[in-house]
């Protein structure tokens, strides 16, 4: 007996709907040591249901107004809910693939510094999560499992002006 394992990822097309059931058929011949020439085959087929990913995403802050000098702290976290929004069908068990988390603190940084020493990471192993250029809130992560949080806090001080 030989047992052959595939794993496939579904490509990110329209017709690819979280809910539609896909069949996969592998066929499997060989010679066929009755007839000169010939060929057996056997056919098995697989029916897959087609999942997606649930990302969110929440940003809060540990104040609503700050003074010069003030810290602020703020939270993101995000996660791949396995529960789905009212109304969504399917399954929300899937994982997501080459992930990216960018926080742009454009406004904040415009009035704010940022304190590079607080930052952290927590929900993810080590070696799981890339720098992507000079932004220290640009993260890449390789994938998020159904179910995995992960959650980014880090302060900014108020400037004074």
């Amino acid at each position: 007996m030989v047992t052959v394992e595939v794993d496939a990822r579904l490509r990110d097309l329209a017709a690819n709907a979280r809910g539609d059931v896909l069949t996969n058929t592998a066929i499997v011949s060989a010679a066929d040591p009755a007839s000169a020439g010939g060929r057996v085959e056997s056919r098995a087929t697989a029916r897959i249901e087609v999942v997606a990913p649930n990302l969110d995403i929440d940003k809060t802050a540990n104040v609503t107004t700050a003074d010069a000098f003030d810290t602020i702290k703020y939270t993101n976290t995000d996660e791949n809910n396995v529960t789905p929004v009212a109304g969504a069908c399917g399954d929300f068990t899937a994982r997501a693939w080459d992930v990216s988390l960018k926080d742009l603190l454009a406004d904040v940084l415009q009035d704010a510094t940022l304190q590079p020493a607080t930052l952290s990471f927590t929900g993810i192993a080590a070696g799981r999560i890339t720098q992507n250029g000079t932004n220290p809130l640009d993260r890449s992560k390789d994938f998020r499992d159904a179910g995995e949080k992960v959650t980014v806090t880090f302060d900014v001080i108020v400037d004074n002006d």
